[in-house]
């Protein structure tokens, strides 16, 4: 095994993203997609039509749109057309004015936005068409929120490429991951040199700082319950990571506060991005802060602990090829869970043995958890994923572990990981379009 070959896998799949990827996708498609149109005309957008697949859809249906108190499908193409920059990528709305959020308020109020359905899948798919005066451009985006495949103005083809190629920070680059292991993802962990992973940094720092901003903005009532919860005051220092005297908390009870934070604050829109692993933000999270929360209460020092949020990424990235990008399973909770479960056994010294067990606890006890969009719920999902944790972890330590071939369970976590992907798609496509039917009615039902 090369060691550089991992490095460059997470190094390639890290990406910073403002709000939540599927919306971010959206706005980015329509942004690129009137950058095109203004080379041709300076007319105003008339329409703007995007065709979806379910999981890009279903993630963007009720998820705040940073910087702005507006949710939605159509709201992210509306702000991406009249104000995204599309060479920011998943940032593409960093820096929309309120003249933007105003002009793609009219948009979307007089009709002039549609997102549709184009099918129920797990990959990711976007299809986008702005249209102005007599003129039109349209951008399609596949396999990775930010690979373009087409772009064309008054249907003649720009670029016509694989977004593999076109996607600059490879969430394709991830497919190399299945033919590691586990065993060999620890290794890594454990002997890589410090500086070849010293780029992991930026994550814990980014992911952290938007759990502090969480925990401080009076809107994540979610969280915020959490800290009115804890017999003793958390103090501002605490927050901070600045507390010599944290004895007062559980790594458990501070390590759900943090990551439920930063989710929250994630989906109610916040102006500050996440750092993302396998074109999530939430996964970035939860692969990232429960371990730094748990580290500092710990008093775990740093190198140890970014070796273990390379860990957390690894195999994060190994259970999402497994199961697709976007599917009707949580992969937050389960893919950034299990990836946490497996890295707290070795942020705390655990062996393989410890480790492997710990995974298929929590492998047995999350599987299943249904994905219902990037929104608020999301906040709870991460919530009971580290509890998952932290349970199954406790439980492995003292020698329990759920024997193999119970249920989904194998021999290997590389088995098990792969029967979760076969759960999430073929299994789960249906569950998926019940999903979307809920959604749906439900919105007719509001807007009766």
């Amino acid at each position: 095994m090369t060691y550089d070959t991992l490095t460059e896998l997470i190094k390639n799949d890290m990406e910073e993203a403002l709000g939540c990827t599927e919306p971010g996708a959206i706005s980015l498609a329509c942004a690129r997609a009137t950058a095109e149109l203004r080379r041709v005309t300076d007319a105003g957008i008339d329409r703007i039509e995007v065709k979806v697949n379910s999981g890009i859809y279903k993630n963007a249906y009720s998820c705040g749109i940073p910087g702005t108190d507006h949710t939605g499908n159509e709201y992210a193409a509306a702000l991406g057309a009249v104000g995204g920059d599309p060479d920011l990528g998943l940032k593409v709305l960093t820096g929309i004015s309120g003249t933007d959020i105003e002009h793609a308020s009219r948009l979307v109020e007089r009709g002039a936005v549609k997102v549709v359905i184009s099918g129920i899948s797990p990959g990711i798919f976007v299809d986008a068409s702005v249209f102005a005066g007599s003129h039109y451009a349209e951008t399609g985006i596949r396999g990775s929120h930010t690979g373009f495949t087409v772009i064309s103005v008054d249907g003649h083809i720009l670029s016509a490429e694989s977004g593999e190629r076109r996607t600059g920070r490879g969430e394709q680059s991830a497919s190399g991951i299945l033919e590691f292991g586990f065993k060999q993802f620890r290794e890594y962990a454990d002997r890589v040199e410090a500086e070849k992973i010293s780029f992991i940094k930026s994550a814990v720092r980014t992911n952290l700082d938007l759990a502090k901003a969480g925990l401080k903005w009076d809107r994540c009532t979610l969280s915020r319950a959490l800290v009115n919860d804890q017999p003793d005051r958390i103090s501002d220092e605490l927050i901070c990571g600045e507390d010599p005297d944290r004895d007062h908390i559980s790594p458990w009870a501070y390590a759900r506060i943090l990551t439920g934070a930063a989710i929250e604050a994630r989906f109610l829109g916040t102006s500050l991005p996440a750092m993302s692993i396998t074109g999530s933000g939430a996964h970035g999270v939860i692969s990232s802060v429960p371990l730094t929360a748990d580290a500092y209460i710990n008093s775990i020092d740093e190198d140890r602990l970014i070796r273990a949020v390379a860990l957390n990424f690894l195999v994060t990235m190994y259970v999402k090829e497994c199961s697709g990008r976007l599917s009707a399973f949580c992969g937050c909770g389960i893919a950034g869970g299990l990836g946490f479960a497996y890295a707290l056994a070795f942020l705390r010294g655990m062996g393989d043995e410890v480790a492997a067990r710990t995974f298929g606890n929590m492998a047995s006890s999350i599987t299943g958890m249904l994905c219902t969009g990037g929104n608020r719920a999301c906040t709870m999902k991460a919530i009971a994923a580290v509890d998952a944790a932290y349970t199954a972890l406790e439980t492995a330590k003292s020698g329990g572990g759920v024997p193999d071939f119970c249920g989904i369970l194998s021999d290997t976590p590389e088995r098990t990981a792969a029967n979760i992907g076969r759960i999430a798609d073929p299994g789960m496509l249906e569950t998926d379009r019940t999903i979307m039917d809920i959604l749906e009615s439900e919105g007719e039902y509001r807007r009766s």
